[in-house]
Protein backbone atom coordinates (compact mmCIF):
# COMPACT_ATOMS: atom_id res chain seq x y z
CA UNK A 1 0.00 0.00 0.00
CA UNK A 2 0.96 3.34 -0.29
CA UNK A 3 2.66 5.51 2.73
CA UNK A 4 2.12 9.55 1.16
CA UNK A 5 5.02 10.39 0.54
CA UNK A 6 6.40 7.72 -2.27
CA UNK A 7 6.82 9.03 -5.86
CA UNK A 8 5.28 5.33 -7.01
CA UNK A 9 2.66 3.04 -5.60
CA UNK A 10 3.13 -0.26 -6.22
CA UNK A 11 -0.07 -3.05 -7.82
CA UNK A 12 0.62 -6.56 -8.54
CA UNK A 13 2.90 -8.83 -7.26
CA UNK A 14 0.90 -11.46 -6.29
CA UNK A 15 -2.12 -9.04 -5.50
CA UNK A 16 -0.85 -7.91 -2.44
CA UNK A 17 0.35 -4.48 -3.40
CA UNK A 18 -3.26 -2.54 -4.02
CA UNK A 19 -2.88 0.74 -3.82
CA UNK A 20 -5.78 3.29 -3.16
CA UNK A 21 -5.79 7.01 -4.80
CA UNK A 22 -8.81 9.67 -4.08
CA UNK A 23 -9.36 12.19 -6.89
CA UNK A 24 -11.91 14.69 -5.99
CA UNK A 25 -15.38 14.64 -8.55
CA UNK A 26 -16.83 18.27 -7.44
CA UNK A 27 -18.62 20.26 -9.91
CA UNK A 28 -20.97 17.61 -11.00
CA UNK A 29 -24.73 17.67 -10.37
CA UNK A 30 -25.65 15.17 -8.31
CA UNK A 31 -28.24 14.04 -10.85
CA UNK A 32 -26.22 14.15 -13.92
CA UNK A 33 -26.65 10.65 -15.68
CA UNK A 34 -22.75 9.65 -16.08
CA UNK A 35 -22.10 8.04 -19.49
CA UNK A 36 -18.61 6.95 -19.11
CA UNK A 37 -15.97 7.75 -16.65
CA UNK A 38 -11.80 7.37 -16.58
CA UNK A 39 -9.66 6.89 -13.99
CA UNK A 40 -6.03 7.59 -15.52
CA UNK A 41 -3.40 6.35 -13.76
CA UNK A 42 0.86 7.25 -15.40
CA UNK A 43 2.86 3.72 -15.40
CA UNK A 44 6.66 4.37 -14.38
CA UNK A 45 8.33 0.93 -14.08
CA UNK A 46 7.28 -2.42 -14.05
CA UNK A 47 9.88 -5.69 -12.24
CA UNK A 48 9.69 -9.09 -11.74
CA UNK A 49 9.48 -9.73 -15.59
CA UNK A 50 12.34 -11.12 -18.28
CA UNK A 51 10.19 -10.71 -21.12
CA UNK A 52 7.46 -9.49 -22.98
CA UNK A 53 5.40 -12.57 -22.18
CA UNK A 54 5.60 -13.03 -18.70
CA UNK A 55 5.10 -8.82 -17.86
CA UNK A 56 1.34 -9.22 -18.56
CA UNK A 57 -0.56 -8.37 -14.99
CA UNK A 58 -4.32 -9.49 -15.72
CA UNK A 59 -7.68 -7.85 -14.45
CA UNK A 60 -6.14 -4.42 -12.84
CA UNK A 61 -9.28 -3.28 -11.53
CA UNK A 62 -10.46 -0.12 -9.88
CA UNK A 63 -13.08 -0.51 -6.93
CA UNK A 64 -14.74 2.35 -5.05
CA UNK A 65 -12.86 2.37 -1.66
CA UNK A 66 -16.02 1.40 1.10
CA UNK A 67 -14.03 3.43 4.39
CA UNK A 68 -12.37 6.31 4.78
CA UNK A 69 -8.44 6.38 4.83
CA UNK A 70 -5.60 8.12 5.52
CA UNK A 71 -2.41 8.34 3.51
CA UNK A 72 0.01 7.91 5.93
CA UNK A 73 -1.59 5.40 7.58
CA UNK A 74 -2.87 2.80 5.10
CA UNK A 75 -1.47 -0.67 4.85
CA UNK A 76 -2.74 -3.85 4.14
CA UNK A 77 -4.44 -4.13 7.80
CA UNK A 78 -5.61 -0.48 9.03
CA UNK A 79 -8.03 1.25 8.72
CA UNK A 80 -9.84 -1.81 6.83
CA UNK A 81 -12.24 -4.46 7.90
CA UNK A 82 -11.28 -6.88 5.33
CA UNK A 83 -7.51 -7.24 5.62
CA UNK A 84 -6.30 -5.94 1.98
CA UNK A 85 -9.02 -3.27 1.85
CA UNK A 86 -12.76 -2.50 1.79
CA UNK A 87 -13.93 -2.05 -1.20
CA UNK A 88 -17.20 -2.47 -3.33
CA UNK A 89 -17.24 -3.98 -6.79
CA UNK A 90 -14.99 -2.50 -9.49
CA UNK A 91 -14.92 -1.73 -13.29
CA UNK A 92 -14.34 -3.37 -16.36
CA UNK A 93 -10.85 -4.49 -16.23
CA UNK A 94 -8.01 -3.50 -17.73
CA UNK A 95 -4.12 -5.58 -18.14
CA UNK A 96 -1.05 -4.27 -17.65
CA UNK A 97 2.18 -5.35 -19.41
CA UNK A 98 5.64 -4.41 -20.36
CA UNK A 99 4.27 -2.00 -23.16
CA UNK A 100 2.29 0.21 -21.18
CA UNK A 101 5.82 1.37 -19.03
CA UNK A 102 5.93 4.89 -19.68
CA UNK A 103 2.07 5.32 -20.99
CA UNK A 104 -1.39 6.09 -18.96
CA UNK A 105 -3.23 3.01 -17.36
CA UNK A 106 -7.16 3.81 -17.80
CA UNK A 107 -9.40 2.07 -15.43
CA UNK A 108 -12.90 2.20 -15.98
CA UNK A 109 -15.13 4.05 -12.97
CA UNK A 110 -18.54 4.63 -14.38
CA UNK A 111 -20.72 2.97 -12.17
CA UNK A 112 -18.64 4.22 -9.10
CA UNK A 113 -18.43 7.59 -10.06
CA UNK A 114 -22.33 7.41 -10.72
CA UNK A 115 -22.76 6.27 -7.59
CA UNK A 116 -20.70 9.08 -5.30
CA UNK A 117 -22.50 11.41 -7.09
CA UNK A 118 -25.95 10.15 -5.90
CA UNK A 119 -24.02 9.11 -2.15
CA UNK A 120 -21.76 12.35 -1.78
CA UNK A 121 -19.32 10.10 -0.39
CA UNK A 122 -16.23 9.67 -2.17
CA UNK A 123 -13.67 7.62 -0.46
CA UNK A 124 -11.45 7.16 -3.40
CA UNK A 125 -10.48 3.97 -5.13
CA UNK A 126 -8.56 0.99 -4.79
CA UNK A 127 -6.58 -0.81 -7.14
CA UNK A 128 -6.10 -4.58 -7.17
CA UNK A 129 -5.24 -7.35 -10.13
CA UNK A 130 -5.55 -11.03 -10.53
CA UNK A 131 -3.06 -13.09 -8.62
CA UNK A 132 -0.22 -13.89 -11.30
CA UNK A 133 2.37 -16.80 -10.78
CA UNK A 134 5.54 -14.53 -11.51
CA UNK A 135 5.33 -11.75 -8.80
CA UNK A 136 4.81 -8.97 -11.53
CA UNK A 137 3.84 -5.83 -10.42
CA UNK A 138 4.01 -2.52 -11.78
CA UNK A 139 4.44 1.51 -10.65
CA UNK A 140 2.36 4.30 -10.81
CA UNK A 141 2.96 7.62 -10.36
CA UNK A 142 1.81 9.29 -7.04
CA UNK A 143 1.09 12.98 -6.85
CA UNK A 144 4.60 13.48 -5.23
CA UNK A 145 5.81 11.78 -8.36
CA UNK A 146 8.94 13.82 -9.51
CA UNK A 147 7.21 15.01 -13.15
CA UNK A 148 3.76 16.59 -12.16
CA UNK A 149 2.56 15.83 -15.83
CA UNK A 150 2.64 12.58 -14.99
CA UNK A 151 -0.49 13.01 -11.81
CA UNK A 152 -3.08 10.86 -12.55
CA UNK A 153 -6.41 12.29 -12.93
CA UNK A 154 -10.29 11.42 -13.20
CA UNK A 155 -12.42 12.01 -16.57
CA UNK A 156 -16.25 12.18 -16.41
CA UNK A 157 -18.62 12.22 -19.33
CA UNK A 158 -21.50 13.35 -17.93
CA UNK A 159 -25.37 14.97 -19.50
CA UNK A 160 -27.01 17.41 -17.33
CA UNK A 161 -30.59 16.20 -15.97
CA UNK A 162 -32.34 19.13 -17.82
Amino acid sequence: MYYGSDQTMWVGFYDQMRPVVHTPINGIPTDSPVDQAWLYLYVTEGRKFGNWSQSVLENVTAHPATTEWMPYAVNWWMPWTMPGGDYGPGGVPNHLGSGKVGTWLRLDVTAAVEDMLRSGENQGFLINSTVNASGVHYGLATKEYWDPSKLGYIRVYFRTAS
